[in-house]
């Protein structure tokens, strides 16, 4: 269907992002056992969300995925998951697809014009990279015999 009236958006461009997002940089805020406390992940950069919505994933001890909801804020500098059922004392993991990206087209493997080949020369499959937190008691319930 042809336009009823003219249309114009400016852009304005800025030097190119050429760094990786570094999962290093991410600050974790851990919550305390037997809560529905939320796990936040504060991020130094905005982050693609829809891939923040299904390349990261929280495992239990027994590597199984924890069930829970995902909130993003922040301007996507903030993720947070908030479970189903209350935290666990025990070892989790964020299980997070290497092929998350900024919003440059910058993954974790990669940058945007870089394309990963492994030895064959062909595209080298996703992988996941993992970060340990562990779920503790508060210290008021520690009991010291």
């Amino acid at each position: 269907m042809p336009l009823t009236k003219g249309f114009e958006k400016e852009f304005e461009a800025v030097t190119a992002d050429r760094l990786a997002p570094d999962h290093r940089e991410w600050r974790l805020d851990i919550p305390r056992a037997d809560t529905n406390v939320p796990l936040a992940l504060n991020f130094p950069e905005s982050l693609d969300h829809a891939l923040l919505k299904r390349m990261i994933r929280i495992l239990n001890e027994q590597h199984e995925p924890v069930l829970g909801k995902i909130k993003i804020s922040d301007f996507e500098t903030k993720l947070e998951f908030t479970p189903d059922a209350a935290w666990r004392v025990g070892d989790y993991q964020i299980a997070v697809n290497t092929a998350l990206e900024d919003l440059a087209g910058n993954s974790l493997r990669s940058l945007f014009e870089h394309e990963v080949l492994n030895s064959d020369g062909k595209h080298q499959k996703q992988e996941s990279l993992v970060i340990p937190f562990t779920i503790q008691l508060e210290v008021s319930e520690i009991s010291s015999n």
